[in-house]
């Protein structure tokens, strides 16, 4: 066990200073993947816990020296030109604040362009491609060990998988009615023609074949996704 008589959470771990790997404090403090509704637990209450999130956003996105290359694609202290921080923008889904996680993640979509250097940041294995791919989409799985996908906000009016062998369903579609640029936010959802207000999908619900659809607005609905029984499941609840 190391103790440190000045541990600073804006300083990047990397040698010699190895608090965390490629990221501080601010990233890491949300890398309990498996169990985000533990970690909203570990707060005085959900109230606290969005406004620590929130500030990660909010506050300066500077650094402590010696810099650190991999910080880029920052909105306040969220980086996702590196990996720690993908997962993090779905969080609000898991304290009944889903048109929060919808706003932030098209805020993060928008840092993406289609020219020379259109990716922000570190393509380690295709991350951030997929992270694109599914958060346009309109979900995204925040916990991988996990058969869950966590809704954000579409970008398609419609995106269809195709379901080959050994899933028999043929296809699930995800639509999203009036969407747009201003259209951001989640006004209600059916699945499979049952109105749906969980902010999340299973892995079965998907390969089982169907349709999701979203209704949009320019507006969030405060009222969808805010239920106790919306949040997505996690290791302990």
């Amino acid at each position: 066990h190391t103790t440190y008589d000045c541990f600073d959470p804006l300083l990047v771990g990397r040698r010699p200073n190895r608090y965390f790997t490629e990221s501080n404090a601010w990233q890491y403090i949300w890398s309990v993947q498996h169990d985000i509704n533990g970690l909203v637990d570990l707060f005085e209450n959900s109230s606290a816990f969005v406004t620590k999130l929130d500030s990660l956003f909010t506050m300066s996105p500077e650094i402590s020296p010696p810099k650190y290359v991999g910080v880029v694609g920052t909105i306040g202290q969220y980086v996702h030109g590196n990996q720690p921080s993908h997962h993090v923008a779905y969080l609000y889904n898991y304290v009944g604040m889903p048109w929060k996680t919808q706003e932030k993640v098209r805020e993060v979509m928008d840092l993406y362009r289609t020219g020379p250097g259109g990716i922000c940041g570190n393509e380690d294995m295709g991350s951030l491609s997929s992270w694109y791919v599914l958060s346009a989409m309109g979900i995204y799985p925040v916990s991988p060990g996990q058969n869950v996908y966590v809704i954000g906000s579409p970008l398609f009016e419609k995106a269809t998988i195709n379901l080959s062998s050994p899933y028999d369903a043929g296809e699930f579609t995800i639509q999203a009615n009036q969407v747009s640029t201003v259209n951001k936010y989640i006004q209600s959802a059916t699945l499979n023609g049952e109105s749906m207000s969980k902010t999340w999908l299973s892995h079965e619900e998907i390969v089982n074949g169907g349709t999701l659809i979203f209704e949009m607005g320019p507006e969030p609905n405060m009222q969808w996704g805010s239920n106790a029984a919306d949040i997505p499941p996690s290791m302990t609840r």
